[in-house]
């Protein structure tokens, strides 16, 4: 695997640029982490030296700057969940990728594309899937209403019947 590509997954899902000099200057939380994240899956991914690694990126980091990140980002992954996610997202991603150029002829742009479109059909699947809990939960409100109402009635009510989801 080569850094371009981790490299354009990263742009493409957290929206920064590794070739930003000034972006990649700052000591901003979200930059370093973002940085973090990029040596940990070049590191995983590609055969390249921590000095390598370094160089891929502007400015230029040393060796010593690349190792002490990624054992900063295993330490801090058990920690901070929310950068466990992101890199386990990245991480998917960069895997769907290497899977979909190895196993077939396709290119990385072709891979990118499919997957852009399988996100874009979970999106809607989970929108759906929203939106059917919440009639379920209305369903059940109103069911919880109806029981109430023939309870106060005098009438007997099998709760065993349903027992909701």
């Amino acid at each position: 695997m080569d850094t371009k590509i981790i490299k354009k997954i990263i742009h493409d899902t957290l929206e920064y640029d590794l070739n930003d000099e000034e972006k990649n200057k700052r000591r901003i939380r979200e930059h370093v982490d973002i940085r973090r994240m990029y040596f940990g899956l070049c590191r995983e991914y590609t055969p390249l030296s921590l000095a390598e690694i370094g160089k891929s990126i502007k400015p230029k980091k040393d060796h010593a700057t690349v190792l002490y990140n990624v054992r900063e980002l295993e330490d801090l992954m058990f920690i901070d969940r929310k950068l466990r996610i992101k890199y386990d997202n990245l991480r998917s991603r960069v895997e769907f990728i290497k899977s979909q150029v190895n196993e077939s002829d396709i290119d990385f742009f072709t891979a990118l594309n499919r997957l852009q479109i399988m996100e874009e059909k979970n999106m809607r699947l989970v929108k759906e899937n929203a939106e059917l809990l919440n009639q379920i939960d209305e369903l059940n409100g109103k069911i919880k209403r109806q029981n109430k109402y023939l309870t106060e009635s005098g009438y007997q009510i099998n709760k065993s019947v349903f027992k909701g989801y």
